[in-house]
Formats: structure tokens, C-alpha cells, sequence
């Protein structure tokens, strides 16, 4: 399953990337085990690693911990795909709410001067790579500057499963594109500290991109499912 993989040196966080992304493939089915020592051996690394991975996997709510008998996968489509952003929704529209007036707005400018940029830009070598950067640095300012700890944390969490379900897609640019329209419009929204423009700028983005990426790598099972209201979503049980 692993065995063309990079070697991590050791890495729990690699090796639970590298589990998540063959999970979201769907290389990794509902009711797969997950060994300690094959994940190991798989990886290059100890069994240390390998075991903490699996309890983060666990604590993301990708697999089931079996006593002494290592892990199980749990089912993954739409529908959980859904949830991890209706989690994100939440999480992200509330510290919106919070760090609204309270973001440096020098920041702020200097990431709307960028997101400006890339927008007007032809294409370019790192145009991608700064566009992702763009869009991180955003997002991370908002949970930073949201005063609550916990909540920044979980951000960070759930931003990682984000992170890894959006490598099942191809980055194009004019997906990009959309995401900078929508974030000049939320960073908008914080330079005037209007909390109701910029929570619901948020929510309105992260529909969006959660749409986007399941229409782009489940075509056909979302074609089949109903659409939900991610703001109404259910936690995922951790």
C-alpha cells in the first residue's frame, strides 16, 4: 500500500498525511486494518511513530483504535467530507466573529495588496505557491487574532484534514482565483470591523470551497447525495 512512499525520518506527522491522503483516494476502504509494524516497516520508521500516528488518525475520527490489534478504517465520502467542513464553518465563522476589530490592519492590507496582486498577475513560476501561502496566512490571522486559545487550536486541527482532502485535487488557478475574489471580500469586511458582513463572508466561502472540492473529487457520489447545510453539520466524534 505504502511501499512507494517517501521515507519520513521519523515522522508521525507524515506518516499521518500519507494515511489520511490514501484514505480520501480511497486507495484505504472502510473496514481496512492498519498495523503498527507494517505501517513501520512501510515508512522507515520505529514503531513509536507509527503508533502515535494511528492515535491521531484516531483523534481525527479516520479510523477506529483496535485494542493491541492496531487500527481500522472508517468510511470516508461526501457525507464525511461535509462534516469536516461543517466543523470548519463553525470554527472559522465564530472566530471571525471574534478577532472582527481586533486583526492588526496593517496585516490586513498587506494581504489584501497580495491578494490583489495575484489576481491582476499573469502566470508566473511561484504563482501557485504564493497563492497557497495567501490563502493560509489568512486564515491563520483570523484564528490568531480570535482570542481564544482552544479554538485556534481545533482550527489548526481541522485545517490539517482540509489541507490533505484538498491535495485530491489539482490546484488550478481559476479555483484559486475564486478563493481570492471571496477573501477580498471577507478582508473587506474586517477593515471596516463589520461582524456580519465578514461571519457571513466566511460561511460563504467555506461553502464554497467544500462544494468545489467534493464536486471535483466525488462527481459522481455527489451527484447521488443530497446537499447539506455545512453550517448545520454534525462534529465529527472524536
Amino acid at each position: 500500500m505504502f511501499s512507494g512512499v517517501n521515507r519520513t525520518k521519523g515522522l508521525r506527522s507524515d506518516v499521518v498525511s500519507q494515511v489520511l491522503l490514501a484514505i480520501f483516494r480511497g486507495d484505504l476502504k472502510a473496514g481496512d486494518r492498519l498495523i503498527v509494524q507494517r505501517l513501520a516497516d512501510d515508512f522507515g520508521v520505529s514503531a513509536t511513530p507509527a503508533r502515535e500516528a494511528l492515535l491521531e488518525l484516531a483523534g481525527f475520527g479516520a479510523v477506529d483504535l483496535l485494542p493491541n490489534r492496531g487500527a481500522v478504517v472508517r468510511p470516508f465520502g461526501p457525507p464525511q467530507l461535509r462534516e469536516i467542513y461543517g466543523v470548519r464553518a463553525l470554527l472559522e465563522t465564530e472566530a471571525t466573529r471574534l478577532a472582527c476589530g481586533n486583526i492588526p490592519v496593517k496585516k490586513l492590507e498587506v494581504l489584501r495588496r497580495e491578494t490583489v496582486r495575484l489576481m491582476e498577475e499573469g502566470d508566473s513560476l511561484r504563482w501557485s505557491e504564493r497563492s497557497v501561502r495567501c490563502d493560509r496566512e489568512l486564515h491563520s490571522l483570523i484564528a490568531e487574532c480570535c482570542g481564544q486559545y482552544y479554538l485556534a487550536y481545533e482550527i489548526e486541527r481541522v485545517g490539517k484534514l482540509v489541507r490533505v482532502a484538498r491535495g485530491l485535487l489539482e490546484e488550478k488557478r481559476s479555483l484559486q482565483e475564486l478563493a481570492h475574489r471571496e477573501h477580498l471580500v471577507l478582508i473587506d469586511a474586517l477593515l471596516q470591523a463589520e461582524i456580519t458582513a465578514a461571519t457571513n463572508a466566511m460561511t460563504h466561502h467555506i461553502k464554497s470551497a467544500s462544494a468545489t472540492l467534493i464536486e471535483g473529487a466525488f462527481s459522481s457520489e455527489s451527484a447521488a447525495s443530497p446537499e447539506h447545510d455545512i453550517g448545520a453539520a454534525p462534529l465529527i466524534s472524536t
